[in-house]
């Protein structure tokens, strides 16, 4: 089929802890542009945000964090890798921090 006529698709991975990186989930990670001309999307779900190999983190689009997040450890490697894109680390985390609320969550536009 011409890349033109394909269609949209929809992956939700829940609950990915250290997928390998030559698994095929990975791969599509990074190739995911190259199947569709139309909007697609692939959902990567995890509790521990450093299990999600490299490849997944530097190729996604977007990442939805939750605003409860306790442990220090995560918060810390989350600022990490996403302070210095949005204004630095505490321009970072005074973003987060108004997320503070069961259920809400802090959008990033990559």
């Amino acid at each position: 089929m011409p890349f033109e006529e394909r269609g949209s698709y929809s992956v939700v991975a829940d609950d990915c802890i250290d997928l390998k990186r030559n698994c095929a989930l990975t791969y599509l990670a990074s190739r995911f542009r190259h199947y569709s001309p139309k909007a697609s999307l692939i959902i990567f779900s995890t509790q521990k945000f450093r299990s999600l190999g490299n490849t997944i983190r530097t190729n996604a689009t977007d990442a939805l964090i939750g605003g409860t997040i306790k442990n220090k450890k995560e918060r810390e490697a989350i600022i990490e890798e996403y302070g210095d894109s949005f204004g630095g680390s505490q321009s970072f985390e005074e973003l987060w921090d108004q997320c503070n609320e069961p259920y809400c969550f802090l959008y990033l536009k990559l």
